[in-house]
């Protein structure tokens, strides 16, 4: 069997592809998503202690890269957790 070439995204450090949507502000994403993606992110975000405005912006523009709504939010989630366990490793 044929040895299938790497791909090129597994040498793509955090950062390093960039695309439109990081310089996309708030109203602007809101618009683009939508009222019922903008409450399910003020949901999810409202009882967090840890919620943010960035918070809120990182999981809509993830809804505009393609995640569903849910797994926007949820990536969010886990990128948070993954920082904090990083800086208390430090």
């Amino acid at each position: 069997m044929p040895r299938l070439a790497e791909p090129s995204t597994s040498r793509l450090q955090p950062g390093e592809c960039q695309d439109a949507f990081p310089a996309v502000c708030l109203p602007d994403l809101v618009a683009k998503v939508g009222q019922a993606c903008v409450a399910l992110c003020k949901e999810a975000f409202s009882s967090d202690t840890c919620g943010s405005v960035g918070e809120h912006e990182a999981a809509l523009r993830w809804m505009l890269r393609g995640l569903a709504a849910q797994l926007a939010i949820r990536q969010v989630q886990v990128d948070r957790e993954v920082s904090r366990n990083t800086q208390q490793r430090r």
